[in-house]
Formats: structure tokens, C-alpha cells, sequence
């Protein structure tokens, strides 16, 4: 169970020394300030308990839920991925203790890292680094995921598109962050060109 009395400070990460890119149709963002958490229910225990942490009903399995500023996305049985702004998201980690042992909840923005992959050719980046199909059949707006990001592993969300091209964000442990990054770059950049 989390305790948490509301006076906890956001985690504020500072320069993370990362950076984006932009280039043969692809752009990769950070999304620095994104709130991360994770609530797990008991099993078994979601139907009776989701309704009353998050107001609505749970939606189905690799399905997320937005709510106002913060995503709920499915990541397993009883088990779900809280994102958007920080505070909101400690809030929503906060209401677990209402739930005694039969919900855990954590504060995980200082763990993770957060990017928006979006543009004409952000499909065929992640094609090369995961099996995951991500084709509009396959994936379609507000659809998640748990899939292998090249030797490490992911969480990825479908986002509304934008300008009529499709947008993703993935979440990776904050040690991975670097290498993704560069996992995502580098298939479709021919060897040698510097960018």
C-alpha cells in the first residue's frame, strides 16, 4: 500500500542530458514532466474497486482510459499504468489507501522515461526494433501494450493521431532510456550519415 498523507512534493527531474530527434519522418519527444505511477488491485478485486478509485469502470484488457489530465492504460489483470500530469497522478496514487492491502500503488516518474514517437515514418521505426505489430488493424487509438523494445522491454500507448499521422508513447526503465533512444534512431538512418 502507498502512504500518502497529500504533502509528498512532485518529483521534479531536472536536465535529463537526453535528446529527441527529428528526422526521415519520424520525431521523437521527452516527455520530462509526465507523471508515472502504477496501481494494482488484489486479484480479482478490480471490478469492486476501480469504479470507486477512478470514477468510471475499467476498460478492457490492452485498453486505456483517459480522465481529464491522466491516462489509466491496462498493462495486465488487476494491474494498471497511470499517466500524465505529475500531480494529478500522485493524487490518484494517493486515493489507494483507501483500499488498505487489497491495492498497491506506486510513484514511478523517477524510474521511468517517457517519449512520444509520432510522424509518417514512426511506424517503420518501431517495426525494426519491436515484433509488436503496429499497424492501424493491429493498434489503433487508445490501444496499449507490454512488448520488447529491441533487447530491453516497453510500455506503448496509441495516441489520438496528429495531422492525420499516428502518434505512440513508450515508457522504458529510466536506465534504458538512452539506448531506446538510440534503438529508435538508428534503423532508419543509412550507415554513416550523420544526423
Amino acid at each position: 500500500m502507498f502512504d500518502h498523507d497529500g504533502s509528498a512534493p512532485l518529483v521534479r527531474r531536472g536536465p535529463s542530458g537526453l535528446a529527441g530527434f527529428n528526422e526521415a519522418g519520424a520525431a521523437l519527444t521527452l516527455e520530462d514532466r509526465l507523471g508515472i505511477g502504477k496501481v494494482q488491485f488484489l486479484r480479482g478485486t478490480t471490478a469492486a474497486y476501480f469504479s470507486d478509485m477512478f470514477g468510471r469502470p475499467a476498460p478492457a484488457d490492452r485498453q486505456s482510459l483517459a480522465l481529464d489530465t491522466v491516462e489509466v492504460s491496462w498493462l495486465a489483470p488487476d494491474e494498471w499504468l497511470l499517466t500524465g500530469d505529475e500531480a494529478e497522478v500522485l493524487a490518484m496514487i494517493g486515493r489507494a489507501a483507501m483500499f488498505g492491502d487489497s491495492c498497491l500503488a506506486i510513484n514511478l516518474s523517477h524510474a521511468r522515461r517517457a517519449f512520444r514517437l509520432s510522424g509518417a515514418g514512426a511506424r517503420n521505426r518501431l517495426a525494426a526494433v519491436t515484433p509488436l505489430d503496429v499497424t492501424d488493424a493491429a493498434m489503433k487509438e487508445g490501444h496499449v501494450a507490454r512488448a520488447p523494445l529491441s533487447d530491453t522491454g516497453m510500455f506503448i500507448a496509441r495516441l489520438p493521431d496528429r495531422e492525420a499521422q499516428p502518434v505512440f508513447r513508450m515508457v522504458v526503465d529510466q536506465t534504458m532510456a538512452a539506448y531506446a533512444i538510440r534503438m529508435l534512431r538508428g534503423p532508419a538512418l543509412s550507415p554513416g550519415v550523420d544526423s
